[in-house]
């Protein structure tokens, strides 16, 4: 797998993510803590500033910044990283690891 197309799986999972935090950008959302979600959020950006590296199955090394309670109650309402990755089942295995 190319370095490309690496950073492209990264931008992918990255920006579903972004996503779905945008959905939990309320001020009247108690169950939410804004400031944390803010520093996830930024950090979600800046990931595609870091060196991706690769497995010795070409799959992306990178560790996704961990998510904040609130993003992770809601994430199953959300459908899953499909698109031409899992239909052409370039990385069918990958999982972006977590702090």
């Amino acid at each position: 797998m190319t370095a490309e197309l690496r950073l492209e799986f990264v931008r992918a999972t990255r920006d579903r993510l972004l996503y779905i935090t945008d959905t939990l950008m309320h001020d009247d959302r108690p169950d939410v803590d804004l400031a944390e979600l803010k520093t996830y959020r930024q950090a979600l950006r800046d990931i595609t500033k870091e060196e991706i590296g690769a497995d010795e199955n070409g799959h992306p090394v990178i560790t996704f910044p961990t998510k904040p309670q609130c993003v992770i109650d809601v994430e199953l309402n959300f459908a899953p990283l499909t698109k031409e990755f899992q239909r052409n089942q370039i990385i069918p295995s990958w999982n972006p690891p977590v702090k």
